[in-house]
């Protein structure tokens, strides 16, 4: 055996250990993805329910007997400040106790208004995006066939391995929203307690649930647009690759996003202003219908 069969021999040995080193690399990241896409498909495209994750209702309960307490101490203080002169001729006896009841309702709105509000107009959103759009639903596997073995290439492979990655993240931040959702929900009487020195915890946290829950909107409809991008890969696979990574990063920034838009435009103002108005005046009639009786 001479020099050129042996160099030959190595040859042909490295460029099969190279093909399979990247078929290896390629299996993995195509796990990976369709993997990935189940958890996203889960958290994403299925109606929010945070009750399936976990069993808050007690934890609730504390924290709106904790809220009450601070209500409590925090009604005891304005008082004294009160009688001392300290609030300043702008607030009234009348309007502290107008804030103190609101404080009280909201102990208990706030927490029923994310499931029952926030989150049910997010599903309503949800289902009629999924109605008009591609239909994805749990144990699709829409990477099966993503690529053909003839359109592989080294770049390709790479940019697989980068969108499994994204997507890995993407469903980490889906699954993040539900935790979120439940820490709003349990915040939410603390929240309610600064409506007494004016409601500026209260407004930061409509603007967060407005961004968070309603996170999962604005991700299905890039999903919509996402599953359109992968049904076009095989003609223009690594063309595609590049809006279908761009995005999965834009899904995993949507919450930063929403937050962004809700602060810019002072949407979370507005709200606690009319919600504020509206429950100032209920308890309002409230009082004046038993200072009548």
């Amino acid at each position: 055996m001479d020099f050129d069969q042996i160099k030959d021999g190595l040859s042909w040995f490295g460029e099969k250990a190279n093909e399979a080193i990247w078929g290896v690399i390629y299996q993995a990241a195509s796990n990976f993805a369709s993997e990935a896409f189940e958890f996203v498909v889960k958290y994403i495209v299925i109606e929010t329910d945070p009750d399936e994750l976990f069993q808050y209702s007690q934890y609730l309960n504390a924290m709106q007997a904790i809220a009450l307490a601070l209500l409590l101490v925090a009604i005891s203080w304005e008082g004294v400040k009160y009688q001392s002169g300290s609030l300043g001729e702008e607030i009234t006896l009348q309007t502290l106790i107008m804030r103190t009841g609101f404080a009280g309702v909201c102990i208990y709105f706030l927490p029923w208004s994310v499931e029952n509000f926030f989150v049910r107009i997010n599903n309503y959103l949800v289902n009629f995006i999924t109605s008009v759009g591609v239909d994805i639903t749990p144990g699709d596997n829409i990477f099966a066939a993503l690529l053909a073995p003839r359109q592989l290439s080294q770049m390709i492979i790479i940019m697989l391995l980068i969108f499994s990655i994204a997507l890995i993240g993407l469903s980490i931040v889906a699954g993040m929203r539900y935790i979120e959702i439940i820490i709003l929900t349990l915040i939410a009487p603390l929240a309610a307690v600064s409506i007494v020195r004016g409601g500026e915890l209260l407004d930061t946290w409509i603007r967060e649930t407005i961004a968070i829950v309603f996170t999962q909107a604005l991700q299905i409809f890039l999903l919509q647009v996402l599953a359109n991008v992968i049904g076009k890969m095989n003609s223009a696979p690594l063309e595609m690759f590049i809006p279908a990574i761009g995005l999965t990063v834009i899904m995993i920034m949507g919450p930063n996003a929403l937050r962004k838009f809700v602060y810019n435009t002072g949407a979370g103002s507005a709200g606690v202003k009319q919600i504020g108005s509206a429950g100032r005046m209920a308890v309002y009639k409230a009082i004046s219908s038993g200072a009548v009786k």
